[in-house]
């Protein structure tokens, strides 16, 4: 590699140039295809240059021999040639000639736009080079944590056509947490229903995605951090023997498949899928992070917390889908997050002080400020007195009623097309957004296959799952003016 010193060093700058520069590329990668190349532009350039110069050199002549016909045309004798019937002959060899370059010039014009553009032919190799597939050693020596921080956007895209298109992902809760992962084998409810600064304390810690351990306190291993860490144990033991049978406990039980210490180690992901449903805070304001699967895996040590292992694709059961990742690094902990892309959320309408898309405010809960949700009762009470209404006359309930019954499939999604339009209209004329209104229609259907009518438990069991008894945000400003916003004003993040 060019640039590698004595030592074995290589400077980041080339290892980068190594990575994404096409010249760099071709010339370590492709040097035959490289000289192709340029033999092919330089061939081309030629050519080009060629015609240009035969149509300027054609068109010079064209207006010399127009400007002695011109001159031919107009004296004395050639006129009274023309009076008699008698051709000049100088007059009609200038014609002729003229004539003939036309002809010349016309096809020179008509063959430059054949002529392959040079830049283009370029380019082309080049976007080629760039999409050349890195070794696996190629991987583990040069894509770096500190060369892939130091890429742009535009940089990290043209990098990732070099490695395999699989990813990994972490969601973090950013927001009020409006859902769980509805699994009655895992639940996943921590912080549901309370505002959560997920994404913000990722960004504060360093900028890195602290394993759980890393998260209760003990980001790295230096005798102050320690201390703290340790002391609660001390605390609500009797003595030092149950303390540290309690930090063993700690560190070792749980109910969890995986065993305990590498799970609080490890930094979680999904392969092949965003586990926004499980995890994250907001829907459809989500904040999460991809990374591509080859850098994980040529530069961490990982497990497949699951049976498939796999990074083509999902596990089959969400809950399996879980990639742990050490950095190796017990005092820097967590995968930094300038290795990957953060995914900010954009178009959607939030709050501009808090970049939530619900409405909040500040109490005093056990003595302290907290941020709270708001919920909307009128709307939560419009929904149930609505709910109790659907019989067998109602629009919705017919609607419902004709789908279930249908036994022809594609009939059948026709008429499922048509409960879920009766019942979306219905929810927004109560007031709902068109969003909302769909994902409460898709809850209500699975309870009216169960049962006849719907009590007042039901109802709001679904309209709480669903997240649309939450008051949602006034004043609002799309999620990308809030983020930017939020950056402009903490520079250091």
């Amino acid at each position: 590699m060019d640039g590698e010193s004595a030592s074995g060093y290589v400077p980041q700058e080339v290892i980068k140039q190594e990575l994404v520069d096409p010249r760099s590329i071709s010339k370590e990668h492709d040097p035959e295809g490289r000289s192709v190349a340029a033999g092919k532009v330089l061939e081309t350039r030629a050519q080009m240059r060629s015609t240009r110069e035969d149509i300027t050199e054609k068109e010079s002549k064209l207006e010399f021999i127009g400007a002695d016909i011109t001159q031919r045309t107009e004296s004395i004798l050639v006129k009274l040639k023309e009076k008699i019937g008698i051709k000049d002959k100088d007059l009609v060899a200038l014609q002729t000639e003229l004539s003939g370059l036309q002809r010349e010039l016309e096809l020179l014009k008509t063959k430059l736009p054949t002529i392959p553009d040079a830049k283009v032919l370029l380019e082309s190799y080049y976007e080629k080079v760039q999409a050349l597939p890195l070794t696996n050693q190629e991987k583990r020596d040069l894509l770096k944590p500190e060369v892939l921080a130091s890429l742009s956007t535009e940089e990290y895209i043209a990098l990732w056509r070099r490695l395999n298109p699989y990813f990994l992902a972490h969601v973090t809760r950013q927001g009020l947490r409006d859902h769980t992962g509805d699994d009655i084998m895992v639940q996943h409810n921590s912080g549901y229903g309370e505002f959560v600064n997920g994404f913000v304390d990722v960004m504060q810690n360093s900028q890195r995605l602290f394993p759980p351990l890393a998260r209760n306190g003990l980001v790295d291993r230096d005798e102050t951090t320690v201390r703290s860490f340790l002391s609660p144990f001390f605390k609500n033991a009797p003595n030092a023997e149950k303390a540290e049978e309690m930090f063993l406990d700690f560190l070792t039980r749980h109910n969890a498949e995986a065993p305990k210490y590498p799970d609080i180690t490890a930094t979680h992901f999904a392969a092949q899928k965003v586990s926004d449903g499980y995890y994250g805070g907001e829907t459809a304001n989500e904040v999460f992070f991809v990374y591509p699967s080859d850098v994980m895996a040529s530069q961490y040590t990982f497990a497949f917390n699951g049976g498939e292992k796999d990074f083509t694709q999902p596990q089959s059961e969400t809950k399996w889908n879980d990639v742990f990742v050490w950095t190796g690094n017990l005092d820097v902990p967590g995968v930094p997050v300038d290795i990957g892309i953060v995914f900010l959320p954009g178009t959607i309408s939030v709050d501009p002080e808090t970049g939530s898309k619900y409405a909040s405010e500040i109490k005093i809960v056990d003595g302290q400020e907290k941020r709270v949700k708001i919920e909307n009762t009128s709307l939560v009470n419009s929904f149930v007195e609505w709910g109790k209404k659907l019989d067998d006359q109602s629009p919705v309930k017919q609607a419902f009623t004709a789908y279930k019954e249908e036994r022809g499939y594609w009939k059948q999604k026709d008429l499922k097309g048509d409960y879920f339009i009766a019942c979306s209209k219905e929810l927004q004329d109560l007031g709902f957004s068109a969003v909302t209104s769909r994902g409460l229609a898709n809850k209500l259907i699975g309870e009216m296959y169960s049962r006849e009518s719907l009590d007042d438990e039901v109802l709001k069991r679904i309209i709480e799952s669903s997240g649309a008894h939450l008051k949602r945000a006034e004043s609002t400003v799309p999620a990308k003016q809030y983020w930017e916003s939020y950056f402009a004003q903490n520079p250091h993040l």
